[in-house]
């Protein structure tokens, strides 16, 4: 066998005689604690195997094994490895079958070694002996636990591998303490504790600056002291030296302790009330120490606070020790995780001062007065708690000799982690060589229901991922790379998107000074308003006596400590036809669809790792955009979540090939945005916070979607529809559309805003935006032009039609002084408007400009003031607008749109008409004297309808009219309509019971060249 064995340990049962030639199976059912030579084809375990004490550094294995089975208890330090290995030499191989039974537990231990000396000097420093949990077989299945310790790796390596419903973990950093020596000035680090800071001297300092009471509020406040920095930068391997600076730290509202003490008294005599002398006991020394704690904001953290007697008897200082510590639920064990740290302190109780030097962190020092470790020390565990109440003069009384004292001091921080140890900070596998990490490949696998737990890393990699249904996983750092060979992949319940861990910077500051507080003892004096008392009664001086005060405060801060800490995904790979995501992701390094179709219905942040190099260097591995290598085949793209890209999202728009269908339904946020799709689809919202978003689409629509951009947003299609939309953009909006550019009508509600003005740069075939407002934005003193490729079609309501005509144009200033330029794309070009609105321009005539090739054509405007009377009649915006700018702005009355119409009744019945027109007070529209906006009926000609001629014998009349409901309508017609003769041709009942458009066909008399027909409302 290949490993070290402990040597002086009996097994506790008789094992079998070792043969040289491979037993066919080896099976365990007592307690077994020396390792085993086992050479088997089968090995059966169901009892235990206890190799805890064992000191090799090579995990436990057997030879020539095909098939494992272990229903019992393995625990061993290094570990164990389950493959097909030979006996002497060779190639070890995959086993055949591996199976963890549900019942089974097995259980690799970190070792724990001892450096006793580097080049002669003296250490005794701990390190982990990292363990190992590695299993390679054809058939892999486990149902119950397997475990690796926070310095090892777990690998299984296999052809199918069954991990449903079982529990696969990195266990949590086990506690090891630290040691602080007196006598060769060193100590043994505790495991992942890394010195930030250090200083150890005396100081003046403002003592009464230290606590602050406001009210409720308390801040306690360290006063500035000399540390020396931790070296942050090596330079060709070598040592450079250390930083100097100056440290305070600021608590807020912190807990605290408190204890006090009264070492001596003395005896003073006073006159009593009776003029005679009396004595009495004051204090002559007084011991007050104060401990304050900040603890992070968040998280089920819990602190204790303790105070332990000096190990000299005449020093009543005491030490004080804090320990914090964050409750987890291990989501395999579903069992409570403490992660803990401990500070003591024996500035105040112990005499040693100066530093203790950490040989494993790069010659970084501790000073003597302070142990931080995760092991709860004899102090904490055996200590008590303070005996005094908070008061805001705890530290400092008015009544003290002086606020500026003298003191011992010492500060000191650390960084707190949470993964054993850390490679070098450098791009060439800082993740994947992390301790404390589970490795899994496999080509089919299964991990429904498994839960996961790891510190360093979690890599899966599997070409068939049967489910990762319910699987839970606790880690913070990720990597997958996962296909599918039945064509549809999802990953779902593996990521989240934060884990509890424990981990951060810890700060420290205490002091020891010393001061003197005088106490006054009144003498008796007589109360003036006693009359028997003589006013030459003498009153004695009141007394004073000086007590000696010794302070000591600890100050704690850990409110920078993370009890969350965010899912890093290092690398999201697929291989599959059809995948989907489920999961929130961040991803870092490498993201890869290699499939034809991707459903996002989680979210995914694109974001980078920043390492440094030997030189302190900074080296960003970014994974910053979405590009065409990101999902070389991909052609159908649905997000139904979120994703977040920090600089350019290519989605189809950077290959010769661009996507079948591109679908949004959420969010999608980037630096800029290029879409080319055959079908576009966006109802949810398109960001670009640094450039603009360019649509290149053979057929696409907006509804209830929205875009927002800093630059410009293009749309390049032959169909594009918009419904409940906006667009909103900080540049420029451009529209080229070929064959169909229309909207959901008059209801459609949506708003383009742009602050670089606007561009119809082709006319489509058909379609209008009659449901769609233009808001054109000027920035200070800005010029923003604007192009339009409609028709001239003249002032008629045929302009609205098929012409790319708009529901509205706002024209906005945002600052001082703004130009609105308007251009047609040709000679002569329209732009058609339902509702024109000027009312924000203080002087429209000078900041509305329209070039020569274009006429703007309203049917209703705004103005920002009352238009004057003409011919002693009001006008009204659309009246008194139309043919200025030399003709170039001209009124459409007889259109009637969306935001431009009205309902009158005419001959009973409900027609729309221009809203300017039936309010105008000049026009008269049927002649009858009365201006329309005076008259209560001023379209009320006559009815007519077009005669309908069908290919049948006999013609008919086709008759439509707005009806109101349970009412009688009499239709009449005439041959003549100068001197009609008007005749009832019938009455029609209109039963239904709400309004609505009604048909009727009525023949016309033979021989008829022409009939003119009239419908009202009459009784039979």
């Amino acid at each position: 066998m290949k490993r070290l064995l402990l040597s002086g340990l009996m097994s506790l049962i008789l094992l079998p005689s070792i043969a040289w030639a491979t037993d066919d199976t080896y099976v365990n059912n007592g307690n077994v604690i020396f390792p085993p030579q086992i050479d088997a084809t089968n090995v059966i375990n169901n009892g235990t195997f206890d190799f805890r004490f064992n000191t090799t550094v090579l995990p436990f294995d057997t030879s020539n094994t095909r098939n494992f089975t272990n229903t019992g208890n393995m625990v061993g330090s290094v570990g164990f490895r389950f493959d097909n290995s030979p006996s002497s030499s060779g190639t070890r191989k995959l086993a055949a079958n591996f199976r963890n039974r549900q019942a089974g537990v097995i259980t690799a231990i970190d070792g724990i070694g001892i450096l006793s000396q580097v080049d002669g000097q003296p250490l005794n420093t701990e390190f982990l002996v990292p363990s190992f949990l590695l299993i390679s077989a054809t058939n892999v299945i486990n149902e119950g636990t397997v475990s690796a310790g926070a310095g090892g790796l777990l690998r299984m390596v296999g052809t199918n591998i069954n991990l449903a419903r079982s529990g696969v973990q990195i266990r949590p950093i086990v506690p090891q303490g630290s040691i602080n020596n007196l006598f060769t000035n060193y100590f043994a680090p505790e495991i992942a504790i890394y010195d930030n800071y250090w200083g150890q001297t005396n100081q003046v300092m403002d003592s009464a600056n230290i606590i602050q009471a406001s009210g409720p509020d308390v801040i306690v406040t360290s006063p500035p002291s000399d540390v020396q920095f931790s070296p942050r930068f090596i330079f060709g391997g070598a040592f450079f030296g250390t930083i100097f600076g100056t440290a305070t730290i600021q608590l807020n509202n912190p807990v605290g302790d408190f204890y006090t003490n009264t070492l001596a008294f003395t005896n003073i005599m006073f006159t009593n009330m009776t003029g005679g002398l009396e004595s009495t006991n004051v204090p002559l020394t007084n011991v007050q120490q104060a401990v304050f704690v900040q603890l992070p904001a968040s998280g089920d953290v819990n602190v204790g606070i303790r105070f332990f007697n000096s190990t000299d008897i005449r020093n009543p200082m005491k030490t004080a020790s804090v320990g914090i510590s964050l409750a987890q639920t291990n989501v395999v064990t579903t069992g409570n995780d403490l992660s803990s740290i401990y500070l003591v302190d024996t500035l105040a109780s112990e005499t040693n001062r100066s530093f203790y030097t950490n040989f494993t962190d790069l010659l970084t020092l501790r000073p003597q007065n302070y142990l931080l470790e995760r092991l709860e020390p004899f102090e904490f565990a055996f200590g008590f708690s303070g005996n005094a109440d908070f008061t805001p003069n705890f530290l400092y009384d008015t009544n003290f000799a002086s606020a500026t004292v003298t003191n011992d001091y010492a500060a000191y921080s650390a960084f707190v982690d949470n993964i054993a140890s850390r490679p070098p900070n450098i791009p060439a596998g800082t993740v994947t060589n992390l301790p404390g990490r589970i490795e899994i490949e496999a080509d089919s696998l299964d991990v429904t229901k498994t839960r996961f737990r790891a510190d360093g890393l979690l890599n899966i990699r599997t070409k068939h991922l049967i489910s990762s249904s319910n699987a839970v996983v606790d880690c913070e750092n990720l990597s997958y790379t996962l296909g599918s060979t039945n064509g549809n992949l999802k990953v779902q319940n593996l990521a989240k998107e934060s884990v509890t861990r424990f981990q951060g910077d810890i700060f420290a500051w205490s002091g020891v000074w010393t001061n003197q507080l005088n106490i006054i003892i009144p003498n008796f004096a007589p109360d003036p308003a006693d009359t028997n008392v003589p006013p030459t009664k003498f009153i004695p001086a009141p007394l004073t006596n000086v007590t000696e005060v010794r302070l000591h405060a600890l100050l704690v801060y850990a409110g920078d400590m993370l009890t969350e800490v965010p899912v890093v995904v290092n690398a999201m790979v697929t291989h599959s036809t059809n995948v989907a995501i489920n999961d929130k992701m961040i991803v870092v390094q490498s993201f890869l669809i290699d499939g034809q179709s991707f459903t996002l219905n989680g979210s995914i942040t694109f974001s980078n790792t920043v390492f440094i190099d030997t030189r302190g260097n900074a080296i960003v591995v970014s994974l910053d955009s979405w590009i065409a290598t990101n999902a070389p085949n991909l052609l159908y793209f649905t997000n139904n979540g979120t994703l977040k890209i920090p600089r350019e999202a290519h989605f189809g728009d950077d290959r010769l090939i661009p996507y079948s269908a591109f679908v949004n339904k959420a969010n999608i946020t980037a630096g800029g945005q290029s879409i080319a799709s055959s079908y576009f689809e966006n109802d949810g919202n398109l960001t670009a916070n640094d450039g603009g978003i360019f649509v290149t689409t053979p057929s696409g629509k907006m509804e209830d979607g929205q875009i927002s951009a800093t630059a410009d947003v293009q749309f390049f299609a032959s169909v594009l529809k918009f419904d409940r939309s906006s667009i909103n953009t900080g540049s420029r909006l451009d529209l080229m559309v070929t064959n169909s550019l229309f909207d959901a009508g008059g209801t459609a509600g949506n708003l383009f805003t742009c602050r670089d003005g606007f561009r119809l740069l082709i006319k489509p075939q058909t379609g209008d935006l009659l449901g769609t407002t233009f808001q054109t934005v000027a920035p200070n003193f800005a010029e923003v032009d604007h192009d339009w490729a409609g028709a001239d079609r003249g002032p008629s309501a045929a302009g609205f039609s098929d012409n790319a005509a708009i529901g509205g144009l706002a024209l906005t200033p945002e600052g001082f002084d703004p130009l609105f330029v308007f251009s047609g794309t040709g000679e002569a070009n329209g732009l058609y408007v339902d509702f024109l609105d000027l009312s924000q321009l203080s002087d429209y005539q000078n900041q509305l400009q329209i070039d020569p090739n274009l006429v703007i054509y309203y049917a209703a405007a705004s103005l920002s003031f009352t238009p004057p009377f003409t011919n002693g009649a009001p006008q009204q915006p659309e009246e008194y607008l139309d043919g200025q700018f030399n003709g170039h702005l001209r009124w459409v009355r007889d259109f009637a749109g969306p935001n431009s119409s009205v309902a009158v009744v005419s001959n009973g019945v409900s027609i729309l008409v221009n809203r300017a027109l039936r309010n105008s007070l000049i026009i008269d529209s049927d002649g009858d004297g009365i201006p329309n906006g005076s008259d209560f009926f001023p379209f009320d000609t006559v009815l007519m309808a077009r005669l309908a001629v069908t290919n049948q014998p006999a013609m008919t009349a086709v008759l439509s009219w707005n009806a109101t409901a349970q009412t009688v309508y009499q239709v009449q017609s005439a041959d003549n309509f100068i001197s009609p003769n008007w005749q009832t041709v019938l009455y029609y009942t209109n039963s239904a019971t709400t309004d609505g458009v009604v048909t009727i066909q009525i023949p016309v008399p033979p021989g008829s060249l022409r009939q003119f027909y009239r419908v009202g409302t009459s009784a039979p």
